[in-house]
């Protein structure tokens, strides 16, 4: 997400070819320094993926280990790819395929004919109610994240069309994901439509709109900076909850409209199905992680927060996902709040982040078949997915809210974190 496009930019300006099992920096089957052969091929600006299939394969180039060694540091090193067929109702085929930096893809047995398939939509658009069957159609799509914490940063459309009984390898256009809070040249305090979140503070039945969004900044001064966080309003006793929406859209190039990343990831979206439902309370409190304290890095390894009452009560719902369906964008939410009138203060602050598991098409197993792969979709990764969004495309992946106040000068800084 914007805390992506960081990592990402690596991804997206290199040119890398991997290889199967080869020492990073080492040869394949040989001794050092001598090429070998690989199934997957990067595009030289990174932004396309060529895999070879059913063991086809073709030299590498002497760069291409470093490449991939850089590509293995900055964390976007591990890849999955899924083909699913089925005609009329008859009986699905899935192709599938996982792999590491350093490995082969080794896809094989994609579905396809002497006239040919096309697969070039990502998912299905009919709602399909189940992890297991897809529906009919013809579905690839190729997601890109991080091993460790299985975490999508980047998602691929096939532009290769058809599919024919003597295609020898196909193409993925990527595109990396972009949730940062809001753009740069956008006014810190000023809520905008094209934003990434927005959430209703006018009303307790009005939608999460700009016009209805309380977006103010916390100001804090540490050492000689001066640092500004976007902070979401929101009143307190809300039982009923307060409508907030979170949008992901592709990586801007600073260009392009930032409501055109949001229209441009649609297509991508369709792939990207969810295994919950979101009237399962126990799965929702797994993925809506708000009782946090705000905190925000200073160098060092070390983290300051606020002296602020904690709004640990706090509590975000994730809503609008169906069981085996795509995942919505923008992603709908519910914000209770509890009610500090005897509580002995006026409010206090917290930070929303989240995690949402998702799959790449169907979680059918077959004979011979990998195994599907839960990912997660959130707003940052690693330990910065804890940090503030700063709104300046920093790594920070957590929201911060000011619950039943309407002024941010108590927020002081917390020393006592150092």
């Amino acid at each position: 997400m914007r805390k992506f496009v960081s990592g990402l930019a690596i991804l997206l300006a290199l040119s890398l070819v991997t290889c199967e099992m080869a020492p990073l920096g080492g040869g394949f089957g040989g001794s050092e320094g001598e090429l070998g052969y690989t199934d997957v091929v990067y595009s030289k600006d990174g932004r396309s993926l060529t895999l070879y299939l059913d063991g086809a394969t073709v030299p590498e180039t002497g760069a291409s280990r470093a490449l991939t060694r850089d590509l293995a540091l900055a964390g976007h090193d591990y890849f999955e790819v899924v083909f699913y067929h089925r005609v009329a109702s008859g009986t699905a085929q899935v192709a599938r395929a996982s792999w590491e930096i350093g490995e082969r893809a080794g896809i094989k047995n994609v579905p396809r004919t002497i006239s040919g398939i096309s697969y070039t939509a990502t998912g299905p658009v009919a709602t399909v109610d189940t992890i297991a069957d897809a529906g009919d159609g013809s579905f690839a799509v190729l997601f890109v994240g991080r091993k460790t914490d299985r975490t999508l940063l980047a998602i691929g459309k096939l532009t290769t069309d058809p599919i024919t009984t003597t295609t020898a390898s196909v193409t993925f256009e990527i595109q990396a994901l972009d949730a940062g809070l809001r753009f740069p040249t956008d006014a810190v305090a000023t809520a905008a439509a094209y934003d990434t979140f927005l959430i209703s503070n006018n009303n307790t039945t009005a939608n999460a709109t700009a016009a209805n969004t309380d977006l103010q900044k916390a100001t804090v001064n540490v050492g000689s900076s001066n640092l500004q966080f976007p902070t979401y309003v929101i009143p307190h006793n809300q039982s009923a909850g307060r409508a907030a929406t979170y949008a992901l859209r592709t990586a801007q190039d600073g260009t392009a409209t930032p409501t055109a990343g949001i229209t441009a990831l649609a297509s991508y979206l369709l792939g990207v199905r969810t295994p919950i439902v979101d009237t399962a309370a126990p799965n929702l409190s797994i993925m809506a992680k708000i009782t946090i304290p705000p905190r925000f890095p200073v160098g060092g390894g070390l983290y300051k927060g606020f002296d602020t009452p904690y709004a640990e009560e706090t509590r975000v719902y994730i809503t609008g996902l169906t069981l085996g369906n795509g995942l919505p964008n923008p992603i709908a939410m519910s914000i209770v709040t509890a009610d500090y009138t005897f509580a002995n203060k006026d409010g206090g602050v917290c930070s929303l982040t989240f995690s949402i598991p998702v799959y790449a098409i169907t979680a059918m197993s077959q004979t011979g078949v990998d195994p599907h792969i839960v990912w997660n979709v959130r707003p940052g990764f690693g330990t910065s997915a804890y940090d503030l969004d700063d709104g300046y495309r920093g790594t920070g992946g957590a929201i911060l809210l000011a619950v039943g106040t309407t002024t941010l000068n108590f927020m002081a800084v917390d020393y006592s974190w150092l």
